[in-house]
């Protein structure tokens, strides 16, 4: 009886330490699930609590950096506009929108910077700091004369440049001319053009001196934002990102583009000036640095100095800015579509253009920059940053034909075309698109069928024979039915498009020149 007894108390204690090695397991695979899963979850949001061996509660631990890491920047963001959006847009001024923005994140986050010139497009300098630039308390504008324009002071860029700007420099003819009108009597209103005066050819010119006077005027800021007059900035968006950014470390982001060639003939690339970019302090610093001497003299001429051979044959300043950052070590961090060449009208909405937040767009009209800016007052999401696709349900509703899949006199072409056919006739194109599972849009001219893959507004326009039509036999002539612009839609594919890319996860990019316009 007692052996029995030994063995049934045995048998009883196997069991419980049976039970608890389970029961530790089934712990351990647990926490090692949620600690996988954590590494998907956003930044700010805690698993746990975690602990350390003895019970002390320990902070989240690092995302995954390394293989393993989520395709998207797995970034919890939040507006910091007060209030957020306005429900009726029409009941407040200018000066309530203006109210709301964060002037806090001027102080030390980042600081705007805008250029142009005096011959730039009065409407589009006007609109521009009607709009984008209205509510920037501390903003520094950049030109080729100063003036002031809508209670601003603009910077003359180029007035303290060197004689070796001037000397045997055919380019600056355009700008000692600007000047001269001013010196011989002639006034000049505020952003006036002149005629007589390529503002163009001395633009190049203003890129290295204005990030020089930009840290000088405002040294040691987090982020440095560059942009012109007919630059379309999401400050919200750009808020949200550059908070999720380390300055110190060298930066420069924009949307890439092919730049010079180095000595191995690999190509480098720049941020086109167009969609405006960023550089942070770290980049700053990295860029102005020059060599210092034995004796404590600069060995090494400034920035703006140190790149002019180049520009006197270079056809752009922004291509010398991102070569310039080559040579300093600092590549560019492409986040192309997030800064995107396009403006509205033009944008190609689809995979690429969807999900992701917008910080910037390009040549944005200067009647309808106000317009969108007022929009976007309404359409701000305090836990989400403005996606394209908000972007396109605003446009399609009111640029394009809204629910129509027809629209005539319309030109809706650009990028994502990938068949073209002859059809004699616009019906056969919108069939020949309903055929094909992967259009979304067709566009039909001259004959000339067109089928695209992604979305794009587009804008009015009239009947014409553009340059470059197909050829016709001797004697005949195109009709005015044939020369017309003939845009369309398939609806209700784009309409699944957008149930099927609920944008449940935002799309911040990671850093690419893969990825480019």
């Amino acid at each position: 009886m007692k052996l029995g007894g030994r063995e049934v108390g045995l048998n009883l204690r196997l069991q419980r330490m049976l039970g608890l090695i389970i029961a530790a397991a089934c712990i351990a695979l647990l926490l090692s699930s949620i600690f996988i899963s954590d590494t998907h979850r956003p930044f700010g949001i805690a698993i746990g609590p975690f602990r350390s061996k003895d019970g002390t509660p320990q902070p989240a631990p690092p995302r995954e950096d390394g293989s393993r890491r989520p395709e998207f920047l797995p970034w919890e963001t939040t507006s910091s506009f007060q209030p957020v959006s306005f429900p009726d847009i029409g009941a407040v001024t200018d000066d309530d929108l203006c109210r709301s923005f964060p002037q806090h994140k001027l102080a030390y986050l980042v600081q705007p910077v805008l250029k142009f010139g005096h011959g730039d497009q009065p409407a589009r300098v006007e609109s521009q700091l009607a709009s984008v630039s209205a509510c920037l308390d501390d903003l520094l504008i950049f030109s080729d004369y100063e003036e002031t324009i809508a209670g601003r002071h603009v910077y003359d860029v180029l007035a303290n440049t060197p004689a070796s700007y001037r000397d045997d420099n055919p380019d600056f003819i355009n700008y000692l001319t600007l000047h001269n009108l001013n010196e011989n009597g002639t006034a000049l209103k505020p952003n006036d053009p002149r005629p007589e005066v390529n503002g163009w050819i001395i633009d190049k010119y203003k890129f290295l001196p204005m990030i020089e006077q930009a840290w000088a005027l405002r040294p040691n800021k987090r982020w440095y934002f560059f942009y012109e007059s007919d630059t379309y900035v999401v400050w919200d968006n750009v808020f949200r990102m550059l908070e999720n950014l380390d300055a110190d470390t060298a930066t420069y982001l924009g949307s890439p583009s092919p730049g010079r060639h180095t000595d191995k003939d690999e190509v480098t690339f720049f941020a086109n000036g167009g969609p405006g970019y960023a550089l942070s302090r770290g980049a700053m610093k990295k860029l102005l640095a020059r060599k210092v001497g034995k004796d404590g003299d600069y060995i090494e001429a400034p920035l703006s100095h140190r790149w002019l051979e180049l520009l006197r044959h270079e056809c752009c300043g922004d291509s010398v800015v991102g070569w310039a950052l080559f040579s300093a070590g600092i590549a560019i961090s492409g986040l192309w579509p997030m800064f995107s060449p396009n403006a509205p009208h033009n944008i190609p909405f689809g995979d690429r253009h969807w999900c992701q937040p917008m910080m910037t767009m390009h040549k944005m009209k200067p009647e309808y920059m106000v317009d969108f800016w007022k929009w976007e007052h309404v359409s701000r999401n305090r836990d989400r940053p403005l996606l394209y696709r908000d972007a396109w349900e605003h446009e399609h509703a009111e640029q394009g034909p809204a629910s129509r899949d027809v629209a005539i006199d319309w030109d809706n072409r650009g990028w994502g075309e990938y068949s073209t056919a002859m059809m004699k006739s616009y019906s056969e194109c919108a069939k020949y698109c309903a055929e094909d599972s992967k259009c979304l849009q067709w566009f039909w001219h001259l004959d000339t069928c067109r089928l695209a893959e992604a979305a794009i507004v587009g804008v009015p326009r009239t009947p014409e024979v553009e340059n470059g039509a197909p050829a016709l036999p001797e004697g005949q002539t195109w009709s005015v039915e044939q020369s017309r612009f003939v845009s369309g839609w398939n609806i209700d594919r784009i309409a699944q498009f957008g149930q099927e890319h609920s944008c449940k996860v935002v799309e911040w990019l990671r850093p690419s020149t893969k990825r480019m316009f």
